[in-house]
């Protein structure tokens, strides 16, 4: 537990305490129990500070951005801005990757295929998946992967240029924001917002959490647990997975823990446990147990 205080922030590492100290207590381990709970966060040293990516785009920010973006497509010089505009329209749309964005394609279907990507072996992120939107939002992905598609530079090196529109758009935020010295939106935050956002589905009981992770391209359930519950949810009624639930299903584990799942109550001063009875974590609290946000 010493050397985990160099991994997490503090109420991170104090929940993971918690879990450890109810888990060894059930296993009836009481020397270990008691050790654990000597274990205290050291005073000399701080709390790892926050990221600077931003987990939700508000509505002023919104506004601002659409602004921004309307004002400078009037303007016939302002080269390389309808790239910007249409990575902004995948990313508030589908919630994608921006490394993602470049293999996006529109089906005959008018279902949206989305290329996973982070495919790695121990992990349960990077799942190719289809996607169904409203028609309104149909149409402006189409116009938007025509844009990218027409872009200089897409056939010799199509990465290359989503990292040129990702460096125009830090540009464009140090512009339109130019008191924050951290948490600007980029291009990310909107895929943060999204799933946040289907993380209140869930919540709610509205989508089950296989459809949220395949929306979110999501091997496993788990991930779900990591982007957190926005004050202002934005309607995702309308999107969702374009194969059918067993589709969903047979593509995307369960990882998440339930029945019998740990609750983290904070207190003023401590983190206490308890059990909850087939409940699920999700339906019942938020989880601080993850570390960072799964992207």
């Amino acid at each position: 537990m010493s050397a985990a205080t160099l991994d997490y922030r503090k109420n991170s590492w104090m929940a993971i305490r918690s879990a450890v100290t109810w888990h060894q207590k059930s296993l009836g381990h009481s020397d270990a129990v008691k050790r654990i709970q000597d274990t205290q966060w050291p005073r000399n040293l701080p709390n790892r500070p926050p990221s600077g990516r931003p987990k939700k785009v508000t509505e002023s920010d919104m506004k601002k951005i659409e602004t921004e973006l309307d004002k400078r497509l009037d303007n016939p010089n302002d080269h390389g801005i309808e790239g910007l505009y249409a990575a902004f329209i995948l990313a508030q749309e589908l919630g994608c990757r921006p490394n993602e964005m470049h293999g996006i394609n529109m089906m005959d279907d008018g279902r949206i295929f989305v290329p996973g990507s982070k495919f790695w072996s121990d992990d349960d992120r990077g799942l190719d998946r289809y996607i169904c939107v409203s028609q309104k939002s149909r149409e402006a992905i189409k116009i938007a992967i025509d844009i990218i598609r027409a872009e200089p530079g897409y056939r010799k090196n199509p990465k290359q240029l989503i990292e040129a529109i990702q460096a125009r758009w830090s540009r464009m935020t140090a512009k339109i924001f130019p008191r924050r010295k951290r948490g600007r939106p980029t291009l990310y935050s909107f895929r943060h917002q999204l799933g946040a956002d289907l993380r209140s589905d869930v919540q709610a009981k509205r989508r089950s959490r296989k459809e949220a992770a395949y929306i979110m391209g999501h091997q496993g359930t788990k991930s779900i647990l990591d982007y957190s519950d926005p004050r202002s949810r934005r309607d995702r009624s309308m999107i969702k997975p374009g194969v059918s639930e067993a589709e969903v299903d047979s593509k995307v584990r369960n990882t998440h823990v339930h029945e019998q799942d740990f609750v983290v109550e904070y207190g003023k001063d401590e983190t206490t446990m308890k059990q909850v009875e087939g409940e699920d974590l999700l339906a019942v609290a938020d989880d601080p147990l993850a570390a960072g946000p799964s992207v």
